[in-house]
């Protein structure tokens, strides 16, 4: 993956605030009374800001004025919610790392890592570790399924693991 070197004059032009994770612009256009928030989200949900007609992804701005180093390659979200770049919230990873923390697609079940199978009226269950699929088995039961993907995660990729929400309380969203 190709990432963009922060340039150092950025700092000059955006202020970062680490509790809010909000990037100020303090010079150029709109800056005329002062800083002005910069709320431009991209397609992927990602807060993204310009300098010198160079598009860059906001939570690496922000690594970059809160560490005061250029920021990983990759860099994880830790409550899974884009265009929150609290200082708290963002952490270095390994790809690997953040692709476990992602909140996944869902197709049939609500369940991340969990498939029905039509053929035998089954839920599977798979994790992807390191670029590999591995099968964790068949449940008569989507809970159950869930659950079993929850222990794969926790093994696999520890606090990084993005854990289904199987109870009662919190199973549609």
């Amino acid at each position: 993956m190709m990432v963009k070197v922060i340039p150092s004059g950025i700092k000059d032009h955006f202020s970062y605030c680490s509790d809010t994770g909000n990037l100020f612009r303090l010079n150029g256009k709109g800056t005329k009374y002062g800083p002005v928030l910069a709320l431009c989200v991209n397609k992927l949900g990602y807060v993204v800001v310009k300098y010198e007609g160079v598009q860059f992804l906001a939570h690496r701005v922000s690594w970059y004025l809160y560490h005061k180093v250029q920021p990983p390659s990759s860099i994880d979200h830790v409550n899974g919610v884009r265009d929150d770049n609290r200082a708290v919230n963002l952490r270095a990873c390994t790809l690997s790392q953040n692709a476990a923390n992602q909140i996944g697609s869902r197709g049939v079940s609500l369940f991340k890592g969990v498939h029905y199978i039509k053929v035998n009226e089954l839920w599977g269950v798979r994790v992807g570790v390191k670029g590999v699929r591995i099968a964790l088995g068949c449940y008569t039961c989507e809970r159950e399924a869930a659950l079993a993907y929850n222990y794969a995660a926790q093994k696999h990729f520890g606090e990084f693991a993005n854990y289904n929400q199987v109870f009662e309380d919190n199973v549609y969203g």
